[in-house]
C-alpha cells in the first residue's frame, strides 16, 4: 500500500509540468467542452459554449469541441457523455480544472496498478514479479502518456480488470 502511495506522489508530482508543456490533444479539448457545457449552462447542447468561446478558458490553442450541428439551436458533441460527466464537477472548483483532471486521472492509474498487482497476487503469481508487471504495464506506453492526458481508456481499463477480479473469486452464483 505504501508502495502505491509513493508511485501516486511521483506520477502527480508531474502534473504541473506536463499541463504547461503538453497541449490538450485529440479528443480532450472535447471532453473539457462537454463538461464545461454541463457545469456552467447546465446542458449538453454546445450552442452556447460555442458561442461565448467558453472553451478558450482552458484551450489557448485552436481546438473547438468535435461536434454535430443538428439545427441552428442545437449542437451536440461527436463524444459520449460518460467521461464529460465525470470531469463536470471539476469545473465547480476551478474554471480550468485540467490540473484536478490530471489529479484524478493519476489517481485512477495508481488503483488500475494497485489492481493489476492484486489481480496477479490473486492468481498466485509471486509478489516480486506482480509488482514488476503492474508497474511495468503502468509506466510504458501507452498508459504513461495517458497518465498525463484525459482520455477514458485508464478508467475503462480499472473497470475491466475490477470486474474480472471479481468475477473470478467464489461467489453464490459459482
Amino acid at each position: 500500500f505504501v508502495l502505491f502511495i509513493v508511485l501516486l506522489l511521483t506520477i502527480s508530482s508531474s502534473n504541473r509540468h506536463f499541463q504547461e508543456a503538453m497541449p490538450l490533444a485529440g479528443d480532450e479539448p472535447s471532453y473539457l467542452a462537454i463538461s464545461d457545457s454541463l457545469a456552467n449552462f447546465k446542458t449538453f447542447n454546445l450552442k452556447k459554449e460555442i458561442e461565448t468561446i467558453h472553451w478558450q478558458t482552458f484551450c489557448q490553442q485552436a481546438c473547438p469541441p468535435h461536434t454535430i450541428s443538428v439545427s441552428a439551436d442545437k449542437i451536440f458533441p461527436k463524444h459520449g457523455l460518460g467521461w464529460p460527466l465525470i470531469l463536470a464537477p471539476l469545473f465547480y472548483f476551478n474554471s480550468n480544472p485540467r490540473l484536478l483532471a490530471m489529479l484524478m486521472q493519476n489517481i485512477i492509474v495508481v488503483i488500475l496498478a494497485l489492481n493489476i498487482f492484486l489481480w496477479l497476487r490473486e492468481n498466485k503469481f509471486s509478489f516480486w514479479l506482480s509488482l514488476f508487471v503492474s508497474l511495468a504495464i503502468i509506466f510504458s506506453l501507452p498508459m504513461a502518456i495517458q497518465t498525463y492526458m484525459l482520455f477514458n481508456e485508464p478508467l475503462a481499463a480499472l473497470c475491466m480488470l475490477y470486474a474480472v477480479r471479481k468475477r473470478e473469486k467464489q461467489n453464490i452464483f459459482s
